[in-house]
């Protein structure tokens, strides 16, 4: 699925005299902790070998940024986000060539930021290493102003070498193993289904997500599992061990899982074939627990179960999700929401890369406000619709909180075959 190439309008179409401006610099960076180098550079050279101009930078190279805002110095450890921040904004820029940038390490090694925390409350926030994708940081007094994403952005949460290497060796076998030829047209979504005729969230979910199975259901192999049935949990481990291209859950989650159903990494067993995880679900995704305690996403994701998983590090908005899913399935497949697909926003799907996946979802979300929003009787009620828009404001804030939350952790350059 090809579609417009280019990060701007403005990059490589020409100097003041018309003659051409190539860009510069890589188009992958990967920013790595130096414990880390071995299997860093072993995956910089693999996507060089397979086209895509790759580097991998480590993060004491970056310790010359040790000039503050005020003009003083200012002491900066190798994981500190505001000097990797300016790594990755000093190397953006009108002939910069740079479109995905990986972070690799878990927050114990490369810090990421705590967004939303509240002094007087311990623990407070939710973990985002969104704003390394911007130019600028959020201004807080002006909270419904989003800052869109110049690059996309993903994190590979290993805090060893032999993490890093196990989870290079699968994103190299991924790329170039025919037998992914097998799976990938076979596809499992999970959705957490109405309690009652009451239950308001729960009728939107569900015609959310089966909006999605009657696009998909003619070329693709779909499981739809119930999670409020007594063999749910059972049907998703066996998904996953039996290999997909994709299992999706639309539904509660928490740090350790989903909740319906109770979904665990201790549910599986040996998977054959890694999956691609949409977990558009609360906190699977918080990859800033303490040592030891790695988020649901972070197991899977170690364990051989996910080649890559884009899930939440906070508590997400329950409407918006519902477009959010959509949004990810239109990116993933093409085609199913044709008027976002038809328009123009600034960021375009280069190829069917991961990284572009997820920024392609979150800049959906606030164009489902605007006057070009597709028709409502495809994705919700024109009820919904309507007590957005009047709510303009305060959803902005919650669309900002979508951008910041929700992380690909894997690898954003991963080349997806649908």
């Amino acid at each position: 699925m090809d579609r417009k190439p280019g990060k701007t309008a403005s990059k490589g179409t020409g100097d003041r005299t018309g003659s051409p401006v190539r860009p510069v610099g890589p188009e992958f960076l990967i920013i790595y902790h130096d414990l880390l180098g071995t299997p860093a550079k072993d995956l910089a050279i693999w996507k060089n070998s397979q086209g895509l101009c790759s580097k991998a930078v480590a993060t004491s190279e970056i310790l010359d940024e040790t000039i503050g805002p005020d003009g003083a110095n200012t002491e900066y450890t190798d994981k500190n986000a505001i000097a990797i921040k300016r790594c990755i904004r000093r190397r953006m820029g009108y002939r910069s060539n740079l479109r995905y940038v990986l972070l690799f390490g878990g927050s114990d090694l490369i810090e990421t930021e705590i967004l939303n925390s509240d002094p007087n409350e311990a623990n407070s926030g939710y973990a985002s290493d969104y704003y390394f994708s911007t130019l600028e940081d959020q201004n807080p007094s002006t909270a419904n102003i989003i800052q869109y994403p110049e690059l996309a952005i993903g994190r590979l949460p290993v805090s060893s070498e032999q993490e890093g290497r196990k989870v290079v060796d699968r994103i190299i076998r991924y790329e170039k193993d025919p037998h992914i030829e097998h799976q990938r047209r076979k596809f499992t979504l999970a959705i957490e289904p109405p309690i009652d005729s009451t239950d308001r969230e729960g009728h939107r979910r569900r015609r959310a997500t089966g909006a999605i199975c009657d696009y998909l259901k003619e070329t693709y192999d779909i499981e739809l599992i119930d999670c409020c049935s007594a063999e749910a949990t059972d049907n998703i481990a066996k998904a996953a061990e039996e290999g997909r291209f994709l299992i999706a859950h639309r539904g509660h989650g928490c740090e350790q899982g989903w909740m319906v159903p109770q979904f665990r990494i201790s549910d599986l067993k040996t998977c054959k074939f890694p999956a691609l995880f949409y977990c558009v679900d609360c906190l699977s995704g918080k990859f800033n627990r303490p040592s030891g305690q790695d988020s649901f996403a972070e197991a899977i994701l170690k364990s051989g179960a996910a080649i890559s998983v884009i899930a939440a590090t906070g508590v997400t908005n329950e409407v918006l999700n519902n477009y959010f899913i959509q949004a990810l399935f239109d990116a993933t497949f093409g085609g199913f929401l044709p008027a976002w697909s038809g328009a123009a926003p600034g960021y375009h799907l280069k190829r069917t890369r991961l990284g572009d996946v997820l920024v392609y979802a979150k800049t959906y979300l606030p164009f489902v406000l605007g006057t070009k929003a597709p028709d409502p009787g495809r994705l919700t009620d024109e009820t919904t619709l309507s007590d957005l828009r009047v709510r303009n404001q305060l959803v902005l804030c919650e669309i900002r909180k979508m951008f910041e939350m929700y992380h690909l952790l894997g690898d954003p350059t991963l080349a997806l075959r649908t």
